[in-house]
């Protein structure tokens, strides 16, 4: 650190030798910060867990999420038994019996799941239970 400041002045030394730990400590912290916020971008995995029922009026499908990654949508007749996992703010759903997966982004804020579709269109759904 001393071949780096020949001829300044010992206040600014003192200065910049006080303020170079602190700065990085700083950045590790926005580092940090910043990388978990991103996890679930939407919330993450376990924000989903739980059942969710659709919120638009006369509409009665509903979504469960279990902790194994497995999961059961209610489209309001036979249940559809899937296989999830979320990455990068995007939800992959896999039905039992289809051979492609289905993946869509999603965001979760408070007790509302947005589910954005290919399509450009979405939907929400509420927790229930909560």
């Amino acid at each position: 650190m001393k071949n780096i400041l020949l001829g300044v002045s010992m206040q600014t030394k003192k200065i910049f030798c006080t303020m170079f730990p602190l700065i990085g400590i700083i950045l590790i912290v926005g580092f940090v910060l910043a990388s978990t916020a991103c996890t679930g971008g939407s919330a993450g995995h376990s924000a989903l867990i739980g059942r969710w029922q659709n919120a638009r009026i006369g509409d009665s499908d509903e979504y469960e999420f279990f902790k194994n990654g497995k999961g059961v949508w209610r489209p309001g007749g036979d249940d559809k038994d899937f296989t999830w996992s979320t990455a990068n703010g995007r939800l992959t759903l896999k039905f039992d019996g289809d051979d492609e997966s289905s993946v869509r982004d999603y965001s979760v804020e408070g007790h509302s799941l947005i589910m954005q579709w290919p399509n450009g269109g979405h939907a929400t759904y509420r927790k229930l239970g909560e």
